[in-house]
């Protein structure tokens, strides 16, 4: 099963999260060949300031999962206030690790929650979809469904390359799903590839 795993920073927890770094990257790589994606939330207004994890991966079960959530270094020394564990389905026939970017280009994460009263994308909608996100595909980190513990549809999790916030917000907007109404408001975030050799790039150790 696929898991997508959010861990969110809790306040003043940067110095922590820095002394636990290289810690988080070995527990991490016991994960390699079964991560889809992986990468730090930053804040929109100073993406030098990392607001959280995420990790998707490819694990056994629910119990695996709550292994890698809660024993990975930042849950276990109190870097995250808060951690969300959802199953997750993708939707792309490839992982973030064969990604090929348009240098210069920021990347996004989008959070779109099923709207209240919805846990299924009608067929109609769902095939609509699919063929609105293949023209953008080129584009795409990763994408797919969140779901909850029993398998109900609980919306989507797009990571994005985009030349700047409003084409994220306009490839939303056509969204035959949000056009149905079937997702509440969608929350943008920065985000970018995470990794060792990225993170030191990006100059998130400082």
């Amino acid at each position: 099963m696929q898991y997508f795993v959010w861990g969110i920073d809790g306040p003043d927890s940067k110095a922590q999260r820095i002394a636990v770094m290289e810690r988080h990257w070995e527990f991490i790589a016991r994960y390699d060949d079964r991560l889809i994606a992986r990468g730090p939330v930053l804040d929109s207004s100073d993406t030098q300031k990392v607001l959280g994890s995420i990790h998707i991966v490819e694990l056994g079960d629910a119990d695996a999962a709550h292994t890698f959530a809660y024993d990975e270094p930042f849950a276990v020394e109190g870097v995250f206030a808060e951690i969300v564990m959802m199953p997750f389905r993708l939707e792309l026939g490839r992982t973030q690790f064969v990604f090929e970017g348009t240098p210069g280009h920021p990347r996004f994460f989008v959070h779109c929650p099923a709207a209240s009263g919805v846990d299924a994308v009608p067929d109609d909608v769902a095939s609509a979809h699919e063929d609105y996100c293949r023209k953008f595909d080129p584009h795409f980190v990763c994408r797919g469904s969140l779901l909850t513990d029993d398998g109900a549809w609980a919306g989507r999790a797009f990571f994005i390359e985009m030349p700047d916030r409003a084409a994220v917000e306009e490839f939303l907007a056509d969204d035959p799903c949000a056009i149905a109404g079937l997702h509440d408001a969608p929350r943008i975030h920065r985000w970018t590839m995470g990794g060792a050799a990225n993170i030191k790039a990006a100059g998130l150790m400082k």
